[in-house]
């Protein structure tokens, strides 16, 4: 369940205009269809908001609680966000993923079909592509068009990539990243359409309509079925990460199990 807090936050947003553009809820793929206008792009977030792992370990959620941790230990807050995407790539290698809903590969299939362009963006280095493309084609995930021919750049101090639809770039260099790739395809879209399970990507993204008179609109996915982040669980996540090995990532039901067992009794 969403807290109070979030809850008026998204109430508000679905209400008003910001600076830069607008955002708005959905809680189905089958929403987006009404903002698909002529010369729209659609940017498409790839974790938890396509698929998500199987597992607490690897959430969005968790990454927010492990960065606070890391923090917690006395890392200042640029050396903690390093470690944390390092542990979070490193568990995106391990870990299964399952689609969050049934209507997401449709609706890319029906985007495409009417000729509309779509990108796959995410948070993991371009050293996780091989990984994520083998999740996207065992998912059958796909992106339009998708040349096959990658293409490396730079975004502030970092190299990101560009491969089969899909833009690898870390959070801190993810808005710099998509305007230099627009940039960089000649794309001159006169609408730009941002999903996405994390708000703050929205924030951050929807500041892309902030030049060129490009009209933003960012559509916060919040779907009944996802429950990664509404139903974290601090004490689940901290048995996972303990417990887990490079031969197994163990399920919530096992690390549920874990604490029964050495709770008390």
């Amino acid at each position: 369940m969403k807290t109070a807090l979030q809850a008026l936050l998204i109430g508000f947003m679905t209400v008003t205009t910001s600076l830069y553009g607008e955002i708005f809820e959905i809680s189905a793929f089958r929403d987006v269809s009404k903002y698909a206008k002529k010369r729209t792009i659609f940017l498409v977030d790839l974790d938890d908001t396509l698929f998500i792992p199987d597992q607490t370990l690897g959430s969005f959620a968790w990454f927010k609680y492990r960065y606070e941790q890391n923090i917690d230990s006395g890392l200042d807050s640029a050396k903690a966000l390093q470690k944390t995407q390092q542990e979070w790539e490193a568990v995106q290698a391990l870990t299964g993923v399952h689609i969050v809903a049934d209507d997401i590969t449709p609706f890319l299939d029906e985007i495409a079909s009417g000729g509309f362009r779509t990108i796959g963006i995410t948070s993991r280095r371009y050293t996780s592509a091989p990984v994520t493309q083998n999740q996207l084609s065992l998912l059958n995930l796909k992106f339009y068009p998708a040349a096959d021919k990658g293409s490396f750049f730079r975004a502030g101090s970092q190299a990101v990539l560009f491969l089969k639809g899909v833009l690898y770039a870390d959070w801190e260099n993810k808005l710099e990243a998509t305007a230099k790739l627009l940039k960089t395809m000649r794309l001159h879209p006169r609408y730009i359409t941002y999903i996405s399970g994390n708000l703050d990507d929205l924030y951050l993204l929807e500041q892309l309509a902030n030049s060129d008179r490009v009209e933003f609109t960012g559509l916060y996915y919040n779907p009944p079925t996802n429950n990664s982040c509404t139903e974290f669980r601090s004490d689940v996540a901290d048995v996972e990460w303990i417990f887990s090995s490079f031969e197994c990532i163990i399920s919530d039901a096992t690390a549920k199990e874990y604490l029964e067992y050495l709770s008390p009794k």
